[in-house]
């Protein structure tokens, strides 16, 4: 058994120079990079960030009006606790639409640092709520954005010096194809949170450009279009987007993060259907998307169909295709011989669907996922790995809750897979004062459990094979003062 446990500490002083504190000179960049250190400042995971990054871009640039943001929206922003935005909802319900952004100081568990901290990101605007989507208004007050970045190691590298023909055809493996430039486009379209389009081309360093094995130009490109909020279509999302659903025992794809100093934001927030328009090669789907509302029902269909890389073991002949892989490659480069020989190798269908009854202090979903693969997955056996996947075809099933009690938010997810394996992660977050929150989760991930895109709590890289039970507080002192402070003990029970 591995026993770990974890203590975090922090006090922001009115002089602190920390990140949580806007300064007036601070760029919009400055500012959405340190809320992004706070957010992610305890994952060890590499995670592509650009999603986030470009959620607290739109929120920088279009403030969130808090007299008419609802509970999705408001968790969309990721900096606030369940405790704070039911109080804040609760605060508009009974003394209605705030007058100041200051007047969050009377809503229970906001002081003057959470203040500062969501400052940049929202607006209190007594207007109407936009009522209804309009083409026109879409065409002429969009927003275009172009990122164009291109960067290099000065330092010549191995990998790019020059070698004799003889020594390369012994090792084609130890120079890279293509030039060391990193070239990065992306381009997008948004208005409001109602429409958004655009593209991703990526070529990483060391890859092919126009020539070789990649003569279209960019080793990988992206697109979507997302619409939301027509008639009874909640969501629309074509071409490459993410799935989040539940608390992520069943599907997840993106970015996620863990524990980190905002040690009371332990649940995750599921957005359903989003776009994509990262350079991640991996953690998206493929297809198509569709989110219908029926009164306080929600129902979510969604299919992807998509080339991975993989490790390839065994090959037919003659048309070339893998007819087994060993592993799921996940680096995204493609700069050298064997790297390319595994590009695109293995065929993959995903197919999945949410069921979700919403209302104001209850929820309960339900999610369903099936995925294949063109050619089975057949690990090599060792002690360590003789329960994870293998095979062509998979699914899990799972059931998630969610009600509030006054100042007690209670949830959580169940969840199987085709193997019967199971996975369950339960969690409440209270409040005992109103300047004292509380985070208590439990979770037991079995160690056959198989869910090869899930994502949520925890320590381990898989959702198997853990035992946990994390306990998280923050207490507001003083005006300028937070303490927060977690502690995590988890246990592998198979090696």
């Amino acid at each position: 058994m591995k026993l770990t446990i974890i203590i975090f500490c922090a006090i922001l002083l009115p002089f602190s120079l920390s990140a949580q504190e806007v300064k007036p000179n601070q760029s919009s960049e400055e500012i959405i990079e340190n809320y992004i250190e706070e957010i992610s400042s305890n994952t060890d995971k590499e995670v592509d960030l650009t999603t986030l990054y470009e959620d607290l871009t739109f929120y920088l640039n279009e403030p969130l009006n808090l007299n008419t943001a609802t509970k999705d929206e408001l968790d969309k922003l990721q900096l606030l606790s369940d405790f704070q935005i039911n109080s804040l909802l609760q605060y508009i319900k009974d003394f209605g639409q705030l007058y100041s952004i200051y007047e969050l100081l009377n809503v229970n568990g906001f002081n003057e640092e959470y203040v500062r901290l969501i400052l940049p990101f929202v607006t209190v605007q007594k207007v109407d709520p936009f009522l209804s989507y309009d083409p026109k208004k879409a065409i002429k007050y969009g927003r275009h954005k172009v990122f164009i970045r291109t960067q290099r190691v000065l330092q010549e590298q191995q990998g790019f010096s020059p070698i004799s023909d003889s020594a390369l055809a012994a090792s084609p493996n130890s120079r890279y194809l293509g030039n060391p430039m990193h070239y990065y486009v992306r381009y997008n379209y948004t208005y409001k949170n109602k429409v958004s389009w655009g593209f991703t081309a990526d070529k990483d360093p060391g890859e092919e450009f126009f020539k070789g094995t990649q003569k279209r130009g960019f080793d990988f490109y992206s697109a979507h279009l997302l619409v939301k909020d027509i008639g009874p279509i909640k969501t629309i999302v074509l071409g490459d987007y993410y799935a989040q659903f539940g608390q992520g025992l069943v599907m997840w794809s993106g970015y996620t993060f863990g524990k980190s100093s905002m040690v009371t934001n332990t649940r995750k927030r599921a957005q359903g259907l989003k776009k994509y328009s990262s350079a991640d090669e991996n953690l998206f789907l493929r297809g198509a998307g569709i989110t219908l509302r029926y009164k306080k029902f929600d129902l979510t269909t969604f299919a992807s169909y998509k080339k991975i890389d993989a490790n390839m073991s065994l090959v037919d002949s003659i048309t070339g295709e893998a007819e087994e892989v060993t592993s799921l490659q996940t680096s995204g480069l493609h700069s050298i011989p064997s790297e390319i020989q595994d590009r695109k190798a293995l065929g993959e269908t995903i197919i999945g669907g949410n069921l979700s009854f919403n209302s104001t202090y209850f929820r309960l979903g339900m999610t369903g996922l099936t995925y294949s693969y063109s050619a089975p997955l057949i690990k090599n056996p060792t002690v360590y790995n003789q329960y994870d996947f293998s095979g062509k075809q998979n699914s899990n099933v799972g059931i998630d809750y969610q009600f509030i009690i006054k100042n007690v938010t209670l949830f959580g997810e169940a969840a199987m897979s085709q193997n019967g394996g199971k996975a369950f992660l339960n969690s409440m977050l209270f409040s005992l004062s109103p300047q004292t929150s509380m985070a208590i989760l439990h979770r037991h991930y079995e160690r056959d459990y198989q869910a090869l895109y899930a994502q949520t709590f925890g320590e381990n890289s898989k959702i198997q094979n853990e035992d946990g039970m994390y306990i998280g507080t923050t207490i507001l002192p003083y005006s300028r003062w937070r303490v927060s402070a977690y502690y995590d003990i988890f246990s592998f029970p198979w090696l």
